[in-house]
């Protein structure tokens, strides 16, 4: 059984079930494709064979043809994704990197992927997470450190232009954040 709620709302279904389609064009071009929810305008308005998709906003995954497992949130949310699968969209109009890629990431253009599962991951540019590893930038001394060897050195946060960098201690099973002149604050994880 699926529910249709909307002006041209899985008009073109043909056996897919299970699906929720409320608004006007809600997987509209449907044939196949099950256990897919679409909620607002024009929401996985072209899917055909697409399932277990979860589109919330006018036109999230509006473009998605036989994408699967994919999630958007927000108004044209990975609405530029055709046939990836496993992709995650948050926000006002966020784009995957690639139309057909799958396992991207998208959260309101500030923490991006084009990979999860190598495990990169960039937030606005200035940190990146490769395999585990973190790095920052150093030229706006921001960014996370990590350290099996107890508390931060008072020297690394001492001036307004270190305040918001973040310390895992991981021997003491503290985390740290840096108020600037103010120094290191901490609670303990544990």
């Amino acid at each position: 059984e699926s529910t249709a709620v909307g002006l041209n709302s899985m008009n073109l279904n043909v056996v897919g079930s299970e699906n929720t389609a409320i608004g006007t064009d809600t997987l509209q071009a449907n044939t196949v494709g099950y256990v897919n929810s679409a909620v607002g305008m024009g929401a996985l308005n072209l899917n055909t064979e697409g399932y277990r998709n979860a589109a919330m906003g006018a036109y999230a995954l509006s473009a998605n043809l036989t994408g699967y497992r994919n999630t958007a949130l927000g108004y044209g949310a990975g609405n530029n994704i055709t046939t990836g699968h496993e992709n995650l969209m948050i926000g006002y109009i966020v784009q995957a990197p690639s139309t057909t890629g799958s396992h991207q990431m998208n959260i309101g253009g500030v923490i991006t992927s084009p990979d999860m599962t190598v495990g990169n991951v960039s937030i606005l540019g200035d940190l990146t997470v490769t395999g585990g590893d973190i790095t920052g930038n150093a030229a706006t001394a921001t960014g996370i450190s990590l350290s099996g060897a107890g508390a931060p050195s008072a020297g690394d946060c001492d001036a307004v232009g270190e305040l918001g960098k973040l310390y895992i201690d991981t021997t003491n099973h503290k985390f740290y954040w840096c108020e600037g002149a103010a120094g290191w604050k901490f609670v303990t994880t544990e």
